[in-house]
């Protein structure tokens, strides 16, 4: 019992609060996900399916965006391709590519999204 315990404890299932006992937790479905995703214990086929399976996802956003896009954001994402458009960036950059798909992560208030970009950042940064 005690070893089922400490296994749902550590997926995030459960926590032990003082004065109530074990309770359940509101699951994070990308806490699991974080801790495995390490590029060094990954191989290169497993990475190149998870920068895919962002590309599928980036083409599904599109309806979301339309639900909740603001004219600040659009002017922030027309800051990103004039700096692209007009070669500031010289040579290319990740940068602006990294920048304006942050932006679009942002731009629909996921915060599950935003998790998954910054997963994938640190499999680039590394």
């Amino acid at each position: 019992m005690r070893e089922a315990l400490s296994r749902l404890r550590m997926l995030g299932m459960i926590e032990s609060k003082k004065k109530r006992g074990t309770i359940l937790a509101e699951p994070d479905i990308m806490n699991g996900f974080e801790r495995v995703m390490d590029p060094l214990l990954l191989d290169q086929k497993t990475l190149q399916d998870l920068f895919e399976l962002r590309l599928v996802l980036e083409m599904g956003l599109a309806d979301l965006l339309f639900a909740r896009v603001t004219s600040k954001g659009i002017e922030e994402l027309e800051r990103i391709v004039e700096k692209e458009v007009n070669k500031i960036q010289q040579p290319f950059r990740l940068k602006f590519e990294i920048d304006f798909h942050s932006k679009l992560y942002q731009m629909t208030g996921n915060d599950t999204f935003l998790r998954f970009q910054n997963i994938l950042l640190l499999c680039l940064n590394t």
